[in-house]
């Protein structure tokens, strides 16, 4: 027993040691992949932005063509969850400052349907929720590997290559460093 127990600690030291090596920490305290900032062809990548249309609740659609050149947070959310509450204040602030600059942000919604209407915009109204919100569908879900925490952001640079994977809530200052960096960056040739 006491060997399987060792060799547990050796494979998750090494699965650790990995992770370290296969990522770099920001100095803004983020963790951000090692991945480069080449545009994303038209086949499909993981580190892609996925090539999807998000309908909006207030009817606008958000296709991959429409989100070239701007910086893109995907962030999966829930009215129930409360670290998601905590976050949504400082997605909100970043939204507003930068969304002028080419950085759009689509709120995901795991809720079921029955949180809609009447009942979102009062939810909305008492976090300060101020950008699109996409109810999730199966699409979604599965071109996202099917997120098992919230709130999970994975946020796209103007190339639409995955350059931040965030398990948990961001602070405002941790997510304007990130977008301020992102934007500052050339958008890719057409």
């Amino acid at each position: 027993m006491k060997n399987f127990a060792f060799i547990g600690a050796v494979g998750a030291a090494a699965l650790a040691l990995f992770f370290v090596l296969s990522s770099s920490v920001s100095h803004h305290g983020v963790n951000v992949g090692i991945r480069s900032a080449a545009a994303c062809s038209k086949t499909e990548s993981a580190d892609c932005l996925p090539d999807l249309g998000y309908l909006d609740t207030e009817g606008t659609a958000w296709t991959r063509e429409s989100l070239v050149g701007k910086v893109v947070m995907i962030n999966f959310w829930a009215t129930w969850c409360a670290p998601c509450k905590y976050e949504i204040p400082a997605l909100t602030a970043t939204y507003k400052h930068y969304a002028d600059d080419g950085f759009v942000l689509l709120g995901v919604m795991m809720d079921h349907d029955e949180v809609a209407g009447e009942e979102l915009a009062a939810f909305a109204k008492s976090v300060g929720l101020a950008y699109p919100i996409v109810p999730i569908d199966a699409d979604i879900w599965s071109m996202f590997d099917a997120p098992d925490a919230l709130p999970m952001t994975f946020i796209y640079d103007r190339a639409g290559k995955l350059r931040l994977r965030h398990r948990g809530a961001l602070s405002e200052s941790q997510l304007e460093n990130v977008v301020k960096d992102l934007l500052a960056e050339p958008a890719p040739d057409a």
